[in-house]
């Protein structure tokens, strides 16, 4: 569940940033440089973030636009081949499914569109396409579209530069925390989710970006943190199900003032019980094999009384060596040349079974 979330970072957050004790105690480290660079990046006045997104859907719209005036047989090609990579990928549907302006194609892919376009333009050569669509025409077309991803990637690196600090303070409360990420590598992620929060915000919903990248920052931090802070990794659709599971058991619990049980919660999440069952054993934490049996004997471990699956049992350790003991003495009744032939026959010698 998101936690209540400054709109951009507080006057005494920001000083913090001057301040490399921080992070850390060497003023040259790598994050202390990286906070003092994007400090130095000016705030977003409310006038400048409203003109920035306006330019930002004007570009993405003539995207559109210009893909709409490709050949249908090379638009078809490109959105089959987009539809396909995306479907491989919930992130990227995810994100593409949910884009502004009910657009098929994602920013975060676009550069591999057009490489997809350019593939399918290049083939078309000495073809006739749609009858009038000349080569020079397609050729057009292509620059008018890489200009306008140059001018919407300018924009949003714009945007997302100027709101790193946001990153950085929201990332800073998941340090010295017992996570296995560096502040570097959260606002690594944080960032991605900056990015992510650029291409879905609605200029029209009247809201500050900052306030609603918020919750998109935040989540990909502790996304990230529950995908790797474990043992085992858990694919991030489980992780959320299993988090879904944990705030309906809370939501029951004070209800019901008592701890609801299985069925109850598949109730409250909408799904089965034997699925709720599987998540909670799915998520559950890791237990070392070196670890102490119990409290009354400590030097017993869990590892010892694990079977070897590798290592036969005793008694037929036993079995198998009085059957070769017979084999043996069979095999030596054998004139010389009959004797090898059985041996490397049923691999007697060296566990090796030869051919005749």
């Amino acid at each position: 569940e998101a936690q209540s979330l400054p709109a951009v970072p507080s006057a005494k957050e920001l000083d913090d940033f001057q301040s490399p004790t921080e992070v850390t105690n060497n003023p040259a480290d790598s994050a202390f440089v990286y906070l003092q660079k994007i400090a130095r990046v000016p705030l977003l006045s409310q006038q400048q973030e409203v003109e920035l997104f306006q330019q930002f859907e004007k570009a993405a719209q003539r995207i559109t636009e210009l893909f709409d005036q490709l050949p249908p047989p090379i638009l078809q090609s490109v959105q089959l081949r987009f539809k396909q990579r995306r479907n491989r990928n919930p992130e990227t549907k995810q994100v593409s499914d949910s884009g502004q302006g009910g657009r098929w194609w994602s920013s975060m892919q676009i550069a591999a569109i057009l490489d997809q376009i350019d593939q399918e333009i290049k083939g078309c050569q000495g073809l006739e396409i749609g009858g009038s669509q000349s080569l020079r025409c397609l050729d057009s077309l292509w620059r008018a579209l890489n200009d306008a991803t140059r001018k919407m990637r300018q924009l949003k690196q714009e945007i997302v530069e100027a709101n790193l600090l946001l990153v950085a303070s929201i990332a800073k409360r998941y340090l010295f925390n017992g996570n296995p990420l560096s502040f570097l590598d959260l606002m690594q992620e944080g960032s991605i989710g900056l990015m992510k929060a650029v291409n879905k915000f609605d200029l029209q919903k009247g809201c500050r970006f900052s306030t609603y990248a918020s919750w998109w920052v935040q989540q990909a931090i502790t996304r990230s943190l529950d995908s790797q802070s474990r043992t085992i990794y858990l694919p991030i659709h489980l992780l959320d199900a299993r988090r879904s599971i944990f705030k309906a058991e809370s939501v029951l619990f004070h209800q019901l003032g008592r701890k609801p049980n299985l069925e109850e919660l598949a109730e409250e999440v909408g799904l089965s019980q034997t699925r709720v069952a599987e998540i909670l054993q799915a998520a559950s934490g890791t237990v070392s094999l070196d670890s102490p049996l119990s409290d009354f004997s400590p030097d017993a471990t869990i590892s010892d009384f694990l079977p070897d699956e590798n290592q036969p049992p005793s008694d037929q350790e036993l079995l198998l060596a009085s059957e070769k003991e017979v084999i043996d003495e069979v095999v030596s009744e054998l004139s010389p040349r009959e004797k090898l032939v059985i041996q490397l026959r049923y691999g007697l010698t060296d566990d090796r079974e030869y051919t005749l």
